[in-house]
């Protein structure tokens, strides 16, 4: 039962008891703070290993070349052959939607000499299907390097201005319109599965093998919708071979603020960014780990890197390899819950 108020002075025990609890949250405020500046210290101090790098770096890229994750790695070795010492190259290994070079970076030997460039698709897949490696498990992640955005286009053919002229034009021709992924389980599958979930309409789903093939096959009108990153449409745009519609950020582009997103028009689960990231084998040791990551954070701070990338249209966004981690992990428990409860076919 409340107690009636006595009118006592600041000596009443429930005014001290107030008093304790402001000192103690005050105590936890400043623990928490304290606690989020150490846990960006050891990548920000990180010191050089000793002996490390003794011969050349490898980062494996699980995709074809000249595709955005492809031009990043060479930005990103590039730049590190210049501030470490020893070279860095990029060697393309695509297949099986990134699993077999993402396959073979999580077998490497554990030493600093192998790393492997990451988009969201390693997650995704793995919430799909039986993959060969296990994405938390196997691998010691490094570092988050940036997000770029996907766009939601349309062949120029298509009499459609927008979204829900396009769900009404495929509604129509219920099964008759198809759209094209680079690969089955893709980012740009789910994405678009979602977004027939939602908004009610079916589209024919035509995998190809990577993102180039799928685009080219979007231009020549092969495939009429797509989710594409907005760097390998967006020429097409500009030269009326394609139309976008809406992006699929969390936010609207930077760089196309009068696009609107998928979710903003009344879709919120299509949403989705892609994000790029080193990782290395699991068990590589965490003084190697963490000097990589703080060499690539400078990096990521010079003014030519961040033209590049803007012109990529990745926002650079990097952080300790904890936080890289955990976005693993949520984007995975993310992904494995949309394919439970949304029963999307993944086609072999």
């Amino acid at each position: 039962m409340r107690q009636a108020n006595t009118g006592k002075s600041d000596s009443a025990p429930g005014l001290q008891n107030g008093k304790q609890w402001r000192i103690v949250e005050f105590a936890r405020l400043a623990l928490a703070a304290l606690a989020a500046l150490v846990v960006g210290m050891p990548s920000a101090l990180a010191q050089k290993p000793a002996g490390y790098p003794a011969r050349l770096v490898r980062v494996i890229v699980p995709y074809s070349p000249g595709i955005g994750v492809d031009t990043l790695a060479r930005v990103i070795a590039a730049k590190l052959t210049e501030r470490i010492g020893q070279a860095v190259i990029v060697e393309n290994k695509a297949g099986a939607s990134g699993l077999i070079g993402t396959e073979m970076a999580a077998r490497a030997a554990p030493d600093g000499y192998t790393l492997v460039m990451a988009v969201n698709s390693l997650v995704i897949t793995a919430s799909t299907r039986s993959v060969p490696f296990d994405p938390i498990r196997d691998f010691a992640p490094v570092i988050k390097i940036g997000a770029g955005a996907f766009l939601l286009t349309i062949h120029a053919s298509l009499p459609v201005r927008d979204v829900n002229e396009l769900i009404a034009y495929a509604r129509a021709r219920s099964g008759k319109v198809n759209y094209g992924t680079p690969g089955a389980g893709t980012p740009a599958h789910l994405a678009t599965e979602l977004f027939k979930q939602q908004a009610g309409v079916d589209l024919f789903h035509v995998p190809y093998k990577g993102m180039p093939p799928s685009v080219i096959g979007h231009v020549n009108g092969d495939v009429l919708v797509m989710i594409a990153p907005l760097e390998m449409v967006r020429p097409h745009v500009a030269a009326g071979r394609l139309k976008v519609l809406a992006t699929t950020g969390a936010q609207r582009s930077p760089s196309l603020p009068d696009l609107p997103t998928i979710a903003e028009l009344g879709y919120p689960n299509v949403s989705l960014d892609l994000w790029y990231g080193l990782l290395a084998p699991a068990g590589t040791p965490h003084g190697i780990v963490a000097w990589l990551n703080a060499e690539v954070t400078k990096l990521l701070a010079l003014p030519e890197v961040l033209e590049i990338l803007r012109k990529q249209e990745i926002a650079a966004s990097p952080g300790t390899p904890a936080e890289f981690g955990m976005l693993i992990r949520d984007d995975l428990a993310k992904w494995k819950k949309v394919v439970a409860t949304t029963h999307i076919r993944i086609e072999d």
